[in-house]
């Protein structure tokens, strides 16, 4: 579709239930008396999506909600971004264009690595906090590796029509995956600072990336499991924008955990 048509869609199906939960999450904050209630500067910045700009807001009502932030800023990018490699492409043969798509994708994966390890070196102290590490760690640059995943995929799935990719890479992405689980490289900072962990939390989100590529590329295309994937799909933004919430406070409720 063209940008405006893009965008429209894209608003209407993210932005609603995204207003409807911070209203929603503000008035259960107040009538529970559970969580830190955001002042009107929080709320003004989740509103217009840019809470992951300030460390101060980046957790504010909804830790998760950085996410919708850095999402709306990658859907804004994303017509230029295409615009600029259509234009770029249409001057490469045909027989080529693949290759030269997947030398993009791969540069921007590189970048985001990179752009990583270099905040980690400058700002080590980044990684102290998860507020932090969103506002240095987690912009949309830096989670393009993950942006550049789904983009191959289509793209591997565009050029190889009906290609039934091998049911063990579903077993390579849960290793992965539970790998990443285990690591804590990057989930809890370090004492002491050095290249190798810099380089280390620089892949850390690769890797959920990789893992998720994995297994849903291994995954079958039958009619009846797409419908399946697409009624997750459609049910699965109202769950996060509300999971975090719930299992906080029935946590603290059942077990006493702190927030």
């Amino acid at each position: 579709p063209d940008a405006g048509t893009f965008y429209l869609k894209r608003l209407l199906r993210i932005y609603p239930l995204y207003v409807f939960a911070i209203i929603a999450l503000v008035i259960f904050s107040i009538v529970t008396k559970f969580g830190v209630l955001p002042d009107l500067a929080g709320i003004s910045t989740h509103l217009l999506l840019i809470q992951n700009f300030w460390p101060r807001f980046a957790e504010t009502i909804e830790p998760p909600m950085w996410t919708m932030a850095v999402d709306a800023q990658f859907y804004l990018a994303l017509p230029i971004v295409a615009s600029l490699c259509a234009h770029g492409i249409s001057r490469v043969s045909p027989e080529k264009r693949f290759t030269a798509m997947s030398v993009v994708l791969l540069s921007i994966a590189a970048v985001a690595v990179l752009l990583r390890f270099i905040v980690m070196t400058i700002r080590p102290e980044s990684a102290g906090s998860f507020a932090q590490q969103i506002v240095y760690l987690k912009q949309l640059p830096e989670m393009g590796f993950s942006f550049s995943v789904g983009a191959a995929i289509a793209l591997i799935e565009l050029r190889f029509p009906g290609y039934r990719f091998p049911p063990y890479l579903f077993a390579a992405g849960v290793a992965v995956a539970v790998g990443h689980a285990l690591s804590r490289v990057g989930a809890h900072g370090a004492s002491t600072y050095s290249h190798t962990y810099a380089f280390g939390f620089a892949f850390y989100d690769a890797f959920a990336a990789i893992a998720a590529g994995l297994m849903f590329v291994a995954l079958p295309r039958s009619s009846r499991f797409a419908r399946h994937v697409s009624f997750a799909a459609g049910i699965s933004y109202a769950i996060y924008l509300f999971h975090y919430p719930l299992l906080a406070y029935f946590s603290d409720g059942l077990f006493h955990v702190s927030k």
